[in-house]
């Protein structure tokens, strides 16, 4: 490849951040302007980066992603004290005290894979590996209570599954804070806050960006790192999409915290719930599924945050059955509203792999984007995968799990992961719920 003079990343979350670093390593782009952009304040408070807690797991049915995990979780445990991104998993932004994965009778089909995928890699690479089999719902009980089996009351949340000890969870938002710092430390990337709403082209190369305010940056590359805003910019059809997921947030008394702190991450696989005690004395509860849309006139969905529509709530269906799960698993806890709620915009693609790669027909723009919602747990590496791809690195080792996918169709993700029936539902423009089988078509109105 032809080195560019200058380079824009679009998005500071965490591929934009990751990319950035890892370019400011390589001797190939010591002369290159790297700037940043991004639409809000850092951190952007609706990115689907910036959060309390995400799940750090190796527990994937996909070897390549199970192995991945094992990378980042090095340098989350702090186990390579050479690592630019050394310290990320400290003061508790890392927190490994276990993953249960349960599922229902007749749906455990992705648990049992994960189960003997994730045994095989850990054990292949050398690295601790302490996984034990639920065969009923004794044993799930028995092992959310946590290894100190001090949570009472603690009831069954899937009927089998497995315990993963060497799983845990990150506090994104101080993680990604951290990446910031270390990006900002190298002196050699401009941050800006800028909206961009278009790309600038000129006889088929992209040379830059639109902005809001009527202006346009050039460069001689383009990098959207822009997550569930990247269909809103540049038109993928239809391979990826944005969806909204759903979290909420208990506040729990002293008492509360101190029988559940040590119970592991909690994460059924038929309803897509899980639960995570954070060092806030907050439970959070959350859902990994098909997800809600919204449409724009053109049938793009596009986030619609809290950012955008102040006081936005997630909708009352899920509210009401994240109280329920709350209600079954933890009933000890008496009920209460939420602390807050929130909707976290994934951008999906339909197996589930990220999008890493140049356009194939728009010269000077490469896409880092498709995180599908599972992509964080990756942050302290990414960014060296993603760069490897960009410069060409000779056997690159995503490059082909991560091109440019050739299917378009009406995205529902397809890896094995999401809980539910598959089923998208459609926010409109009151915010009311409007459900459709997957593939029924576009019809919310705005």
């Amino acid at each position: 490849m032809t080195i560019p003079d200058s380079i824009i990343i679009v998005g500071s979350g965490e591929f934009g951040l990751s990319t950035a670093l890892a370019l400011t390593t390589r001797p190939n782009f010591s002369h290159t302007k790297i700037t940043l952009l991004d639409r809000l304040p850092f951190p952007s408070a609706d990115g689907s980066s910036i959060d309390s807690s995400r799940i750090v797991r190796p527990d994937y049915s996909d070897p390549c992603y199970a192995r991945l995990c094992h990378d980042a979780q090095q340098i989350w445990r702090g186990d390579i004290p050479s690592d630019p991104l050394h310290g990320i998993g400290d003061e508790d932004r890392y927190t490994e005290q276990g993953l249960v994965l349960t599922a229902e009778e007749g749906s455990g089909e992705y648990v049992e894979k994960s189960f003997s995928t994730v045994g095989r890699v850990l054990k292949e690479v050398g690295a601790r590996c302490e996984l034990e089999l639920l065969k009923d719902q004794a044993g799930i009980e028995r092992v959310c209570k946590g290894r100190t089996q001090k949570a009472n009351g603690v009831h069954a949340f899937g009927q089998r599954g497995y315990v993963n000890w060497t799983s845990g969870w990150a506090n994104a938002e101080e993680a990604v804070r951290f990446v910031r710092k270390r990006v900002e430390g190298t002196g050699r990337v401009g941050f800006e806050e800028a909206v961009v709403v278009g790309l600038v082209e000129e006889r088929g190369k992209v040379v830059g960006v639109k902005l809001g305010d009527g202006g346009e940056r050039q460069a001689d590359l383009v990098v959207l790192a822009t997550g569930a805003w990247t269909p809103g910019l540049v038109d993928l059809e239809g391979r990826t999409v944005a969806t909204g997921q759903t979290l909420a947030y208990l506040k729990l008394t002293e008492e509360e915290y101190q029988e559940i702190r040590d119970m592991p991450v909690v994460f059924n696989l038929s309803n897509g719930i899980f639960f995570i005690v954070q060092h806030d004395r907050v439970l959070k509860i959350a859902r990994h599924a098909a997800g809600y849309l919204h449409l724009d006139s053109d049938g793009i969905s596009k986030p619609r945050t809290a950012v955008t529509h102040p006081g936005l709530e997630i909708p009352e269906e899920s509210r009401k059955e994240f109280h329920e799960a709350v209600k079954k698993f933890l009933p000890r806890i008496p009920h209460r509203e939420f602390e807050k709620t929130r909707l976290c915009w994934y951008n999906d693609t339909a197996t589930g792999d990220f999008i890493v790669d140049y356009h194939p027909e728009k010269k000077g723009l490469f896409l880092a984007t498709g995180g599908s919602g599972h992509g964080f747990k990756f942050l302290p590496i990414i960014g060296r995968h993603i760069v490897d791809i960009l410069e060409g690195v000779e056997g690159a080792e995503y490059k082909t799990k991560w091109k440019w996918p050739q299917q378009r169709e009406l995205v529902v993700t397809k890896d094995g992961s999401r809980g539910g029936q598959g089923v998208h539902v459609y926010l409109t423009k009151d915010g009311k719920e409007h459900r459709e089988e997957k593939g029924a078509g576009f019809t919310a109105k705005l």
